[in-house]
């Protein structure tokens, strides 16, 4: 039971009770044994994915780091005219630019805090579409995420939709517009840095023609630029992919002797969708854009990713 003790924290007298959650593949409840922490090390990230009073757990942590993350925008849609004119022969354009990430606040704490914060989840703004051609919408906005309590008032704000739009007329047409911006991020005593842009587009022809981008992405360092690259005529960009990043940020690592990525594609998503001009877009897991729809069909863009608040216990 020392021991046990030892790797994990705790106070006396010993309550095997006292460890649930305090490592991967420890119960969070219900039956535990002293077998059962065999092996295990005092590793301890908590992903928060709906609102609740939150209270740190009892700990040896020397520091608590807390990511308050948006919810991304979804992309616009638009849906290209074809043979509307009096004689049948007048063909549109149509564009969609790609939703805006949820900025990203984070904060450090004495692993000592007590007390208790309430955590507010931001929802991804819902997806778009139209019922027929000659016609465009702009995404929606995604919501914000907050950590408000134990000398904190984090928030990450949700980025918003990107522009839809069509244009039809006797001869040759263009349209142009923006991809959602990013969400604002306040609070952090560390950093606070706004959502990754969604991409613009710029379309135009005589005929149909379609142009679509994809959505932005959080950021976790300042140098990490989470916008997406605008979409000319008859093409789609993809979203920023945060998994494809030469190098994860260090500030997303596990910063002590028993390091370990916490932020990694391993555990959890913040790529973007990309731009589609034959479908609908897809939609993000966490935080970011996704990809606005430029076709001749009924579908939607995905929805934009759904806010998070992530703490990780640094020993």
């Amino acid at each position: 039971m020392t021991e046990i003790q030892t790797e994990f924290g705790g106070v006396a007298p010993i309550s095997l009770s006292e460890y649930y959650g305090l490592a991967s593949g420890l119960p969070t409840n219900g039956p535990i044994s002293m077998s059962t922490t065999y092996e295990k090390t005092f590793v301890v990230v908590e992903t928060i994915t709906a609102s609740k009073t939150w209270t740190p757990k009892l700990n040896l942590a020397r520091f608590i780091h807390i990511f308050t993350i948006g919810a991304g925008g979804s992309g616009g849609m638009g849906w290209p005219a074809r043979n509307v004119g009096t004689f049948g022969n007048t063909d549109g354009v149509a564009g969609a630019g790609g939703g805006g990430a949820g900025g990203v606040s984070y904060s450090v704490i004495p692993g000592t805090t007590s007390g208790s914060a309430t955590v507010t989840i931001g929802a991804g703004g819902t997806g778009v579409g139209v019922g027929g051609e000659r016609n465009a919408i702009s995404g929606n906005a995604g919501t914000a995420s907050s950590f408000i309590g134990l000398g904190l008032n984090m928030t990450g704000s949700g980025g918003l939709g990107g522009q839809g739009s069509q244009a039809t007329s006797g001869g040759g047409d263009s349209t142009s517009g923006s991809g959602g911006a990013g969400g604002s991020a306040s609070g952090g005593n560390t950093l606070n840095l706004t959502g990754g842009l969604g991409g613009g587009y710029s379309v135009s022809g005589s005929d149909v023609r379609t142009s679509a981008a994809g959505g932005g992405a959080p950021r976790f360092l300042s140098v990490d630029a989470g916008t997406a690259v605008s979409s000319t005529t008859g093409a789609t960009t993809v979203g920023i992919k945060v998994s494809g990043y030469s190098a994860y940020p260090t500030i997303a690592t596990y910063a002590s002797n028993r390091s370990q990525p916490f932020l990694g594609s391993a555990i959890l998503s913040f790529d973007a969708s990309d731009g589609n001009r034959s479908g609908a877009s897809g939609s993000p897991t966490y935080g970011a854009g996704s990809g606005g729809v430029a076709t001749e069909s009924a579908v939607t863009s995905g929805k934009g990713g759904n806010g998070l608040v992530i703490i990780v216990y640094e020993i």
